[in-house]
């Protein structure tokens, strides 16, 4: 952060202003069907270069439509928290090497209708693989 100030973490709303949150790990509606953050959470971060790219993108993007975020920055402790279920490189950032929802580099999206406010169908739901793929106790 000392190296380059712009890369600070910035909410993605003070930039999107449209953007509808549905931050799904911190409610229950996921694949893990536990709410994996502590605390109420109604703002999501990313490094401020990814959030001027999410809205340039927004910005000549159709005017029917915006983003939903379904989450950016994930913290640690979340992370800890999703390896002790799955334990799973495959599927889950190790957190000794942590990842780029860690570091606030990536962002799960979809597509909504501003009218409706309901998703696009974008083919699968979110996380449809760990719903195939594992078997969560």
């Amino acid at each position: 952060m000392k190296a380059n100030p712009e890369n600070k973490l910035s909410g993605i709303k003070s930039h999107l202003s449209e953007v509808a949150l549905d931050l799904r790990y911190a409610d229950t509606n996921n694949f893990v069907g536990r709410k994996m953050y502590r605390g109420e959470i109604r703002e999501t971060y990313l490094r401020k270069p990814a959030v001027l790219a999410l809205q340039k993108v927004q910005e000549v993007g159709p005017t029917e439509f915006r983003f939903e975020n379904l989450g950016c920055l994930s913290p640690l402790l979340g992370n800890q928290r999703f390896w002790e279920l799955i334990k799973d490189d495959r599927y889950v950032a190790n957190p000794a090497r942590g990842s780029y929802h860690n570091r606030g580099t990536a962002v799960d999206l979809t597509i909504i209708d501003l009218k409706t406010r309901k998703e696009l169908n974008m083919g699968k739901i979110l996380n449809a693989l760990f719903l195939s793929k594992l078997r969560i106790e």
